[in-house]
């Protein structure tokens, strides 16, 4: 049944970057399937004995939402947010069924080469292919089918991972220089699709494994190597859309500085509501699910604030200021922000504190600054493929880096 399970979630995975029904469906399947055979709590409870902070900061972030419905001005959109973490349920069955190396080499097989098939679908639409996709994906954005919004994350965070796996198995020169080859290639395509926030986070996310894997050792001398690359880097970025995309920012911060919400792009004018939200609720925010209305609030008393919705339920008020850590402040106040902070935190640092001779602790440590990256710009607990990623790339590292440590304890114990 286990063998069974585990080929289900491999191809999960082959699916996940093509289709968001059928990997559900399959995730659906698996998490049934682990629940009724005691799988899942196996992995539940493994899971929490290994890293128990890091579950107890989740448990705190889940009460403070459940607490934050008692003050909320809108109910019925606090209790639309909890959903949003179906898939952190799924945690658990990834720690179970990925303990077993074979089966976790098979799942990161399956899953890369879902996200490789995917990426070269990419560089077929830049070229004019056309593919069944309904989410403003285009030869212009070819983002595929899993759109510009969570794209540079995804992308940043397997082409960093696979940069340490390929350094890992610099023996095996065809398969490290084809892992090194896709890496070159997503970090090309995050540069090419039309998402702002993806260029920050494949760069951040770049900067930290060569950081890791190549020249800590060497001390921070060397990063300053670096910096020609990035300089050029920026040249072709500024000759680019997205160097025009870059400088729509800038020029909407600009104005918002100078109070002119007329020129400020939705983001920027979304990001003051939210900032303004938590002004008038300091300590305790305006509770879980408050943010459309706040929204509405603010737009009514200024009209040139941008925030561009109408009355009716076919252009509603935005559900988010495009900023995670806002968010925070404004849904649950200092309190929220401090509980993200520190899960973040711990996430990073388990990575850190592991064996970077195996690629576990890559992906804990790169998925942990990608999602806390992605939370400038967007909702990444929020979104389907920034959940779904972090939580995969979070669980097998955690996997990986538990059965690594056993056998470290029984090496020592023997």
């Amino acid at each position: 049944m286990q063998a069974w399970l585990s080929g289900t979630l491999c191809l999960s995975a082959l699916l996940l970057p093509f289709s968001i029904g059928a990997a559900n469906t399959l995730f659906g399947v698996l998490l049934a399937g682990t629940l009724l055979t005691g799988l899942w709590w196996q992995g539940a409870k493994a899971a929490y004995q290994h890293w128990p902070l890091f579950f107890h900061i989740w448990a705190g972030y889940f009460g403070l939402m459940l607490l934050g419905m008692l003050w909320t001005p809108d109910v019925a959109w606090g209790w639309h947010i909890f959903p949003q973490y179906w898939a952190w349920l799924l945690l658990p069955v990834f720690v179970c069924l990925l303990q077993d190396p074979v089966w976790r080499k098979r799942f990161l097989f399956a899953l890369s080469l879902g996200l490789l098939l995917q990426l070269l679908a990419c560089v077929g639409q830049a070229f004019g292919l056309t593919l069944p996709v309904a989410n403003g994906s285009m030869a212009a954005d070819p983002a595929g089918f899993i759109g510009h919004i969570g794209f540079g994350l995804i992308y940043g965070l397997w082409a960093s991972w696979l940069i340490h796996w390929a350094h890992i198995h610099r023996a095996h020169d065809a398969w490290a220089w084809g892992a090194r080859a896709a890496a070159a290639l997503s970090f090309v395509m995050v540069f090419v699709v039309q998402g702002r926030s993806g260029y920050i986070e494949a760069i951040l996310l770049l900067l930290f494994v060569v950081w890791q894997v190549y020249l800590r050792r060497f001390g921070w001398r060397p990063m300053l190597w670096l910096l020609p690359a990035l300089l050029i880097l920026m040249v072709v970025l500024s000759q680019s859309h997205g160097g025009k995309r870059v400088m729509q920012t800038v020029d909407s911060l600009r104005a918002m500085e100078q109070m002119d919400f007329s020129q400020a792009e939705e983001r920027v004018s979304l990001m003051y509501a939210g900032v303004m939200t938590w002004w008038q609720h300091p300590w305790l925010g305006a509770g879980t699910g408050s943010f459309p209305m706040m929204a509405h609030s603010f737009q009514q008393e200024h009209p040139e604030l941008g925030l561009h919705f109408t009355e009716d339920v076919t252009n509603p008020p935005p559900s988010s200021p495009h900023n995670f850590y806002i968010m925070m402040l404004a849904r649950w106040g200092p309190v929220g922000l401090l509980l993200l902070l520190a899960l973040y935190i711990v996430w990073f640092r388990k990575g850190l504190a592991a064996d970077w001779n195996h690629s576990s602790a890559s992906m804990l440590s790169l998925s942990a600054l990608g999602i806390a990256t992605h939370a400038m710009t967007s909702m990444p607990f929020e979104e389907y493929y920034s959940t779904v990623f972090g939580m995969l790339w979070c669980a097998a590292g955690l996997a990986g880096v538990m059965v690594e440590e056993r056998t470290v304890t029984m090496k020592e114990d023997a």
